[in-house]
């Protein structure tokens, strides 16, 4: 998915999360969730987080496929435990909802990711083609939906 619709699905998956829990740094855990969803595709150094880390994301591309280690929930984990060690909960939880925000999209993807890799091979995808009119339709949507949600939040 382009990157731009992995945004807006992961400031879907924030606000909704934060209709939820009663968080104290609510800007915090949003930027929190946005980054957590860029991140996973540095393995990628096309990228919009790889162009801006282009060494380590051209070094991780070598020793991991795109859409491979960096899209399982086993990496998001892996990548949340220093937050969680060096932040608040908050914080953490909120990296790691953005991280699965982006993983969850990828399935709609007919390349689709395998989340549950190495300990499960399953793999999940779907119809909906990069950049195409589907994609931008979900992302029209999403755009929609979260205006409403922050309309509210302002309200």
């Amino acid at each position: 998915m382009m990157f731009k619709t992995h945004i807006a699905m992961a400031l879907f998956a924030g606000l909704g999360i934060l209709n939820v829990l009663n968080l104290e740094n609510k800007i915090m855990f949003v930027i929190a969730v946005l980054a957590g969803a860029s991140v996973v595709d540095i393995d990628l150094k096309t990228s919009k987080v790889g162009r801006k880390a282009k060494p380590v994301s051209t070094l991780f591309q070598f020793i991991f496929s795109h859409r491979g280690f960096f899209h399982t929930v086993f990496a998001g984990l892996i990548l949340t435990v220093p937050i969680l060690i060096f932040s608040k909960i908050g914080l953490a939880f909120g990296f790691f909802a953005g991280y699965l925000s982006h993983i969850i999209i990828d399935m709609f993807n007919p390349k689709g990711v395998r989340p549950f890799s190495p300990f499960f091979q399953l793999s999940l995808r779907g119809p909906i083609p990069v950049g195409s009119l589907r994609e931008y339709a979900l992302l029209a949507v999403l755009v929609f939906i979260d205006a409403l949600v922050l309309l509210k939040f302002t309200l």
